[in-house]
């Protein structure tokens, strides 16, 4: 029987595949003649939301299916542009137009006028960019549900991961392949995916695993500290985003969460200080930048709100974040102070290689800014 369209496209972050999202492909493949599975998020730094990298979450799609279904699929993977959603959905359109006019696959119908619908399913805001392709027909997928009667999610088998992690990894030993398989048995996911995370955890990258399970841990004490407000807790930041002849400045993470990451200096706003005033404040602490606080005020040439509802780890967080565009001039002395074990600068030509190493959405922030700064 002939497939009703020339292809199915299915989006998702797969952070990890599980029970649902094959739900998904199953209903893709007998939708269409040939599916594209685009993986969200590539280039991410890993932390307790993008705990794999795009040739990881591949590895475990391709696990999860049979060759004969694998014949049938391109797996594609875009970058986020988390504030720029038009840049985001050019970027999805262009790559799924790249594989339908461009791909290697026999060629035994009309590439033309191709006939492509979405398949998916809407549970919250993360998935209202279903309704984003107008172009596209939709199909849906009913929402699936775990033993105890949940919604099947990805964050769920993250947590469960990393909870086992904590419980088995004893004494700083490592516990081994099959006591993670153990522990992950009750998942929603394939076989063959908790075979790959208790892989990964316990010899393709054992360190990250460790290193995400305790920055897991520590998200989850920090939350506590709320538990029982009336209301949910908002935090504000600020960030400095200090350029200068061609180079831009960040710091090491020294603590968690994103220990070791690269970051632009800054950091909370005290109870009597204004945005300014902390990002002042926060760019001195961390860089011991050796610069008049009147010339680091009189060089902001810009400053915007961002706040993008899951942009931190630590619960709902908006940053104001300020460009500080000093004379042209040799590189200010700087170094690591506060909670940041090094500052340093890097050329922005470095800086847009450097995603995969920034903490939280630092890198989209630099980008944004410097995009608003040289169309205004």
């Amino acid at each position: 029987m002939a497939k009703q369209y020339d292809f199915a496209v299915y989006i998702g972050r797969f952070q990890p595949i599980h029970n649902g999202h094959l739900a998904c492909i199953r209903q893709a493949l007998s939708s269409a003649r040939r599916v594209i599975v685009v993986v969200g998020s590539i280039g991410r730094a890993r932390d307790i939301r993008h705990a794999w990298t795009f040739s990881e979450r591949e590895s475990m799609i391709r696990a999860s299916l049979s060759e004969a279904d694998l014949e049938r699929i391109q797996i594609v993977g875009v970058r986020d542009f988390i504030y720029s959603e038009e840049r985001w959905l050019e970027h999805v359109q262009e790559t799924v137009d790249k594989v339908i006019y461009t791909d290697q696959w026999e060629k035994d119908f009309s590439l033309e006028s191709p006939s492509v619908c979405m398949v998916g399913h809407k549970r919250d805001h993360t998935s209202d960019y279903i309704d984003a392709f107008p172009q596209w027909d939709k199909i849906a997928v009913d929402e699936l549900f775990d033993q105890g009667g949940s919604q099947i999610s990805a964050t769920g088998v993250r947590e469960a991961y990393y909870k086992a992690i904590a419980q088995l990894a004893v004494n700083g030993d490592q516990a081994n392949g099959d006591e993670v398989i153990e522990q992950l048995s009750e998942l929603p996911v394939p076989a063959s995916v908790t075979q790959w995370m208790a892989s990964f955890a316990t010899s393709v990258n054992p360190l990250d695993a460790r290193r995400l399970s305790e920055e897991w841990l520590f998200v989850q004490k920090y939350k506590s500290q709320y538990d029982g407000l009336k209301y949910p807790v908002i935090q504000q930041t600020v960030d400095a985003v200090v350029v200068v002849s061609g180079h831009i400045l960040l710091v090491r993470r020294g603590a968690m969460p994103g220990k070791g990451m690269w970051a632009l200096p800054g950091g909370f706003i005290e109870e009597n200080e204004r945005s300014i005033d902390a990002m002042v404040r926060e760019l001195r602490e961390e860089t011991r930048l050796k610069l008049p606080e009147k010339v680091i005020r009189g060089s902001v040439k810009a400053q915007e709100r961002y706040d993008e509802p899951m942009r931190s780890t630590r619960g709902r967080t908006i940053t104001e974040a300020f460009l500080v565009r000093l004379p042209a001039q040799s590189l200010p002395e700087v170094r690591g102070g506060s909670d940041a074990n090094k500052a340093k600068w890097f050329t922005l030509a470095e800086f847009e290689r450097m995603e995969d190493r920034l903490f939280e959405d630092h890198f989209h922030i630099v980008q944004d800014l410097l995009g608003r700064a040289k169309r205004s």
